[in-house]
C-alpha cells in the first residue's frame, strides 16, 4: 500500500508528525512531500520517499501574496458585508495559492497512485487533488482543530476567534445572519475553483472522512457528534522519557518565532520580576540588533536571540507565551503554568482554552503592568489546583497512542472502503 503526506512547509508542522510518518513506514511504502530543507529529516528507511517541492512553487507564492497583500483594509466600525469580505479574500489567496500547487503537483502524484493522501490542514491542494484522482484523503493539524459544527454550537462565544474580530454590538440575530453570510460565501469562492467547499477554520479543520490531531480532546474544538470524525494522537514530546527537576528556579518568557511581543510586554515584565529571586530567561529574536536594545537589566534577567525551551522548562516555575500549541504541549509535559499573551491565528482560541482548562492565564484579560504580572505570576505558581489540572491532562494525554492512522488504515483497507 502507497501513502503519499502533504505537509505544510514549517518545522513546527513537519517536526509533529516525525513518529506518524515513522509508524506508517513500519508497514507501508510512504511518499513524503517536503521543502528541501526539511528532506531526510525523518531519517532513512527503505519504506519512505522524499520529495522536494519544487523551489519555483514558493516564488510564485511570493508574487500571488504580492498581488494579494494586504487583502483588504480591516475597517474599525466594519458592517456585516465588510466582515465577510475580510474573509473572502484571504480565502481568495489561499484558493489560488493551492492550485499552483495541485497543478505541480497532480501529474507526480498521479504517477505515485497512492492508497490515500494525509494531508495538513493547511495543504489544500491535498484535498483538491485527493478529489481529483479519487483518492481517500486523511486530514491532520498540529495545531488545535476548530471545526465549523463546534463554533456553530457556541456562536457568539466563538465566531469572534475564527474572524479575529469582537462582536460584542452585534445582536445574536446579526451573529446568525453573518454565519450564514460567510458560509454562503464560502461556497460561491469555493464552487469558483472548482472544489469541495471548506470548513470557514479550514487552517485547523480540515473536514474530511476521518481526520487527526494532536494531544487529548480537551485541547481541541470539536463538537461531541463528530468526535468518531478525529484519532487523537500523542505529541511528539510526551514519547521523551520524563526530565523534571525538583528545583524549579525560573521564570521562561517564549516570545516566539515568527512575530514578538510589543516592547512595553518586555518592560512590564522585567518590572514584574526585577526584585524576585528566579532566573529569568526571554527569548527576542531582535536582541542585540538595531531593532531591539535594552540595558542595565538585574543580573537574574537574561535576553536571548533564541532559547532552548524544553531544557528551560525542566526547571520552570513559569512559563510566558504568545500561546502556540507546541509551546502549551511542553509546558503541560513539564507541569508548568501558563501566563499567554496571544498575537495572531489561533493563540487567540488556544489562549480561551488555557483559561478554561484552568491551566493558566490570559495577559489580555488584565490591565497590563509590571505590579499586576508579578502579582498573577504568583497566583499561578502557587496554586495546588492549577498544577493538579496540569498533571490530570498530561496523563490524559500520556495514555494517548500514535499508531492510531495505521490502524485506521489498516480496518478501512480490511472492511473495503478503498
Amino acid at each position: 500500500m502507497k501513502i503519499v503526506i502533504l505537509t505544510h512547509s514549517s518545522f513546527s508542522h513537519v517536526n509533529a508528525i516525525e513518529n506518524t510518518v515513522k509508524s506508517l513506514c513500519k508497514k507501508y511504502e510512504v511518499f513524503c512531500f517536503l521543502e528541501e530543507e526539511y528532506i531526510n529529516i525523518y531519517g532513512e528507511d527503505k519504506n519512505l520517499h522524499y520529495i522536494a517541492y519544487h523551489k519555483a512553487l514558493d516564488k510564485q507564492l511570493k508574487e500571488l501574496l504580492f498581488r494579494h497583500n494586504p487583502f483588504i483594509e480591516k475597517k474599525d466600525v466594519p458592517t456585516i458585508g465588510d466582515l465577510v469580505a475580510e474573509v473572502k479574500y484571504p480565502l481568495e489567496y489561499m484558493l489560488e495559492g493551492s492550485m499552483i500547487y495541485v497543478n505541480d503537483l497532480l501529474p507526480i502524484i498521479k504517477q505515485i497512485n497512492p492508497d490515500y493522501i494525509l494531508r495538513d490542514a493547511c495543504s489544500l491542494f491535498g484535498r483538491v487533488i485527493g478529489d481529483q484522482l479519487n483518492i481517500p484523503v486523511l486530514g491532520y493539524t498540529t495545531s488545535p482543530t476548530f471545526t465549523d459544527l463546534f463554533v456553530e454550537s457556541h456562536l457568539r462565544k466563538y465566531l469572534p476567534f475564527s474572524l479575529k474580530r469582537e462582536l460584542d454590538t452585534l445582536s445574536d440575530e446579526q451573529i446568525n445572519s453573518l454565519y450564514t453570510m460567510i458560509k454562503k460565501q464560502f461556497t460561491q469562492t469555493c464552487t469558483k475553483y472548482g472544489i469541495r467547499t471548506l470548513p470557514l477554520n479550514y487552517l485547523t479543520c480540515p473536514d474530511e472522512k476521518m481526520n487527526f490531531c494532536y494531544g487529548s480532546k480537551r485541547l481541541n474544538f470539536i463538537a461531541q457528534e463528530e468526535t468518531k470524525k478525529y484519532l487523537f494522537m500523542k505529541p511528539k514530546i510526551f514519547e521523551v522519557p520524563e526530565r523534571i527537576e525538583n528545583n524549579k528556579d525560573t521564570i521562561v518568557v517564549s516570545s516566539g518565532s515568527l512575530i514578538n511581543f510589543p516592547v512595553k510586554l518586555y518592560n512590564y515584565i522585567i518590572n514584574a520580576y526585577k526584585k524576585e529571586p528566579y532566573q529569568v530567561e526571554i527569548s527576542q529574536k531582535y536582541f542585540g540588533t538595531d531593532v531591539f536594545k535594552i540595558t542595565n537589566l538585574p543580573s537574574h534577567i537574561h535576553f536571548h536571540k533564541y532559547i532552548k525551551q524544553t531544557e528551560l522548562l525542566q526547571r520552570a516555575h513559569l512559563l510566558i507565551t504568545h500561546g502556540g500549541y507546541n509551546s502549551i504541549l511542553e509546558a503541560i509535559y513539564y507541569e508548568v503554568p501558563i501566563l499567554v499573551y496571544a498575537i495572531t491565528h489561533d493563540q487567540f482560541i488556544n489562549s480561551q482554552r488555557i483559561e478554561e482548562l484552568n491551566i493558566g492565564f490570559d495577559l489580555r484579560h488584565m490591565e497590563l503592568s509590571g505590579y499586576n504580572i508579578n502579582k498573577i505570576s504568583h497566583k499561578l505558581m502557587d496554586s495546588v489546583e492549577i498544577k493538579e489540572h496540569i498533571k490530570d491532562l498530561k496523563s490524559e494525554i500520556i495514555a494517548l497512542h500514535n499508531d492510531e492512522v495505521r490502524k485506521y488504515i489498516d480496518e478501512d483497507y480490511v472492511n473495503g472502503n478503498l
